[in-house]
């Protein structure tokens, strides 16, 4: 089956289209938010999250003290068992 006649495709492709835009709103110079998006949310059936530099940052933190280990109760040599 094409990607144009793909429902599936088509849908997880304006998702994506709309999670950039709020982003880009979001961050860009032209705070606003676009109608298409909150019809979406209203749905209640998508979601999406954005993560910052800062969180990133953490996470590095998190990982290197081994606090992220104690938190989710397991290590990468573990994983691997």
């Amino acid at each position: 089956m094409s990607w144009r006649k793909s429902p599936r495709v088509q849908t997880a492709d304006l998702l994506a289209f709309e999670t950039w835009k709020a982003l880009d709103h979001t961050v860009g110079p032209v705070k606003r938010t676009r109608k298409s998006w909150e019809l979406l949310r209203t749905t209640q059936r998508f979601e999406t999250y954005s993560y910052s530099e800062d969180w990133f940052r953490d996470l590095r933190t998190r990982l290197s003290s081994g606090e992220l280990e104690k938190i989710v109760g397991f290590n990468e040599a573990e994983s691997r068992l």
